[in-house]
Formats: structure tokens, C-alpha cells, sequence
């Protein structure tokens, strides 16, 4: 984005910043022509210089009228309600969200004073079914969860026990797996990096490669700048060389590991060891890779970008989350090098072995007959669309064009 188009949706957006409660970030964001995540970017940045902005919330009552209870009205009087101020602070000094936007709409949709949500686990839930009801009605297929969240956090810290398997305030995620087999073939991989290439530059297309074999978020692929070290593992009398590097997660505050072992992964990191690979901004970043993989997913078949899908389907999340849809597939593809290893695989990105195979890479019940299979030294009669190993080893030297010994 050109510097004077950058300034002039800045002062936009910071005009915008003074009448809260008209239009949502989403509504903003597309109005300006920018990534909602950018919005929120500046949005930070003028807070710093005007700290009044940050009660600019932008949240939408979804019930109004001269009947709505004034203190849950507008996000702005709800934060005033002394319950909620406390609550906020507290959630703030101990560093953990507190989803008051999503609170503040279920007293909305509901007219709950949020005093009343605390009086009773049975009150609390007549609140959120009012809530949940009137949601659906425009939103028949977004998710409630970030919802139930907000009422467990708030209701807990108001002294409220909630059953672990309530059915109606759920403790439990939404999504069941429904992107955990999402995953490119080595010939797919290929045919991605190319078009990403065509439709990006050449950087894009390297970072897609390198991104595909060390699985990091987003953002945090974007701003890495590689630090790598080469070693080398001897197969069956060849040694074959292999990378180590490691990279800072953000959201989980934590190092992560990496090996890489895809010999054109390893070649272009060591090219990129000590500078960004892509050097431009967030947004940018965000709405040219995406647009790219879009561009890919569709000529590779995985979707149709004049297609809108449902969330659960497949191709939604090749859609609507291109670039997330990278840590999936790759997480796919170290599971078939290592045997199925879960536990192995979580250590290089995941905190929980739970959260790799419940959303990321769930295996099947076929894969328990693929136990012994190697395309090193006990390749099937049948290919697939991955290759399997028998351990990282031997799926190094198969990549590497390794043969075994007679």
C-alpha cells in the first residue's frame, strides 16, 4: 500500500474511531478496503497517543428499542455497570480475555443486567438460551462459542460453579476435527508453490515451501527471520544433511523447535538465515499470500473461489483461512514421516498432543493397518497420496532420494 492511500485510510479510520457503535470493525475494514487484523493494528497505534480510544468497541447492540434496560444498551454503559469494571480489571491484571464484547451482547440480546446473570446458574442460562436464540436468527452457522466463553469466564469469577458437562454453558469447542485431515500431496505442494509464485513473486513462493515444513502461524511466519543449523544423519551407510531451527510463538509466549528435512525447504532457508523472507507489511502480507493460495486452491481443486461454503466443509477453510490451512496439511505430512507419532510431532508446535490430533491432524482408522509401511524400506505395492515412514530418518533419506541397502 502506497504511503499517501496508507495515510489517508489512517485518518479515515481515525475519524471513524470517534462515533462508536455504528459500524463493526468487519464493516470498517471492508468499507476502507483493509484487513480487519490491520484494523486493529492502527487502531493500537492511535491508542497509544489516545488512550480514549481504546473504549471504541464498535460492538452493535443486536436488540434496541424503549425498552431495552439503558445499562445494557450500548457497550459503552455496560462497561460502566460496577460489576463489569471490576470483573474487566480483574481479568486484565492477571492477563487473560475477558470476551466483554461477547458479554455485553448476550445482556443485549437478552436485556440481562449482567447483576442478574450472577444471581443463579438457572438465571444465567435463561439469559443465554434468550441470547442464543435471537443469534441463530441471523446467524444460522456461526459458532456460539466465543459466547459460552465469555458467560464461563464471567460467571466463574462471580462465584458460580458450572458443571463440566453442562449442555447449555459447554466448556467444549465448537469444532470436532473437521479440518484435521486437511492436507497437499507432495505433487499438490508443488503445483501451490508455483502459482503462489506466479501470483506473488518468487518470495512468496519460498516462503510458502519453508512455511510448509516448519507449520507456524501466520504472523509469526511473516516477521521470522531463520537462524539455522545443518547436520547431518547417517542412513544405512549415506549421510544425509538436515536442518534445526527454532521459532517464538507469540500466542503460546513459547520456543518451538523445527526440523526441517525437505531438501528445498532447507536450501532456501539457509538462503534467508538472518533476514525476513517476505519483507513487507501485515496487511499486505495477509491479502497477497491469501489471495495467492486462493488462486492455488482452486486450480488444485481443493475449492471454488465462486463457491461459498459452510463452515465444517473442507473447502471453507482452504477459503476463508488459506494461509491456517499451511499448518494443517503440514502437520499431516510430518505425522506420515514419523510413523503417526503424535506425541513426537506436538513437541515441534503444539502444547497439547490433544490439540495436534483432535484439530490439526487427526489420524484414521486405516492408519493402523499402515503401521510397518516405509516408503524407504517397505514401500506398498499401491502408493498414496503421501508417503509414509517408518521413522524421521528414513523419510529423510527417501526425500533426499535415498535408497535402501540389499
Amino acid at each position: 500500500m502506497k504511503k499517501t492511500l496508507r495515510r489517508d485510510k489512517q485518518r479515515q479510520l481515525y475519524a471513524l474511531l470517534q462515533k462508536p457503535g455504528e459500524r463493526t470493525p468487519s464493516q470498517i475494514s471492508k468499507d476502507l478496503g483493509i484487513h480487519v487484523a490491520t484494523f486493529y493494528r492502527w487502531k493500537e497505534l492511535f491508542v497509544q497517543q489516545v488512550p480514549q480510544l481504546k473504549q471504541s468497541a464498535h460492538v452493535i447492540p443486536m436488540r434496541r428499542g424503549d425498552d431495552i434496560k439503558s445499562e445494557v444498551s450500548t457497550i459503552e454503559k455496560f462497561k460502566e455497570i460496577p460489576t463489569v469494571s471490576s470483573y474487566v480489571a480483574n481479568q486484565e491484571i492477571n492477563k487473560s480475555f475477558h470476551f466483554i464484547n461477547h458479554l455485553f451482547k448476550v445482556c443485549n440480546a437478552s436485556n440481562t443486567h449482567p447483576d442478574k446473570l450472577s444471581e443463579s446458574l438457572e438465571s444465567a442460562k435463561q439469559a443465554y438460551l434468550e441470547f442464543e436464540a435471537l443469534f441463530k436468527q441471523s446467524n444460522p452457522n456461526v459458532t456460539t462459542e466465543n459466547y459460552r466463553k465469555a458467560m464461563r469466564k464471567f460467571l466463574t469469577y462471580s462465584g458460580i460453579t458450572i458443571p463440566a458437562r453442562d449442555k447449555i454453558l459447554s466448556g467444549s469447542t465448537d469444532s470436532k476435527g473437521d479440518y484435521a485431515r486437511v492436507y497437499l500431496s507432495l505433487p499438490e505442494i508443488d503445483t501451490v508453490s508455483k502459482r503462489v509464485g506466479e501470483e506473488a513473486g518468487s518470495e512468496y513462493r519460498d516462503l510458502f515451501l519453508i512455511h510448509h515444513e516448519v507449520f507456524a502461524r501466520p504472523k509469526t511466519m511473516l516477521h521470522w527471520r531463520p537462524s539455522l543449523e545443518v547436520r547431518n544423519a547417517d542412513v544405512d551407510g549415506k549421510s544425509y544433511e538436515f536442518g534445526e531451527t527454532s521459532m517464538f510463538e507469540k500466542k503460546q509466549n513459547k520456543h518451538y523447535d523445527k526440523v526441517v528435512i525437505e531438501p528445498v525447504a532447507l536450501k532456501l532457508l539457509s538462503d534467508y538465515s538472518g533476514k525476513r523472507i517476505v519483507e513487507d507489511d501485515d496487511d499486505v502480507y495477509e491479502r497477497k499470500y491469501a489471495r495467492a493460495l486462493r488462486a492455488a486452491y482452486d486450480e488444485i481443486g481443493k475449492m471454488d473461489n465462486g463457491f461459498d461454503y459452510q463452515k465444517g466443509e473442507e473447502g471453507w477453510l482452504y477459503k476463508n483461512r488459506p494461509i491456517y490451512s499451511i499448518r494443517h496439511s503440514s502437520a499431516i505430512t510430518w505425522l506420515y514421516r514419523t510413523a503417526f507419532d503424535a506425541s513426537l510431532v506436538a513437541r515441534m508446535g503444539w502444547e497439547k498432543v490433544d490439540t495436534l490430533t483432535q484439530f490439526y491432524a487427526r489420524t484414521t482408522a486405516s492408519n493402523m493397518m499402515q503401521k510397518g509401511v516405509c516408503y524407504y524400506c517397505n514401500p506398498p505395492n499401491v502408493k498414496q497420496s503421501l508417503p509414509l515412514f517408518c521413522s524421521p530418518l528414513h523419510s529423510l533419506a527417501w526425500y533426499n532420494n535415498g535408497r535402501v541397502s540389499k
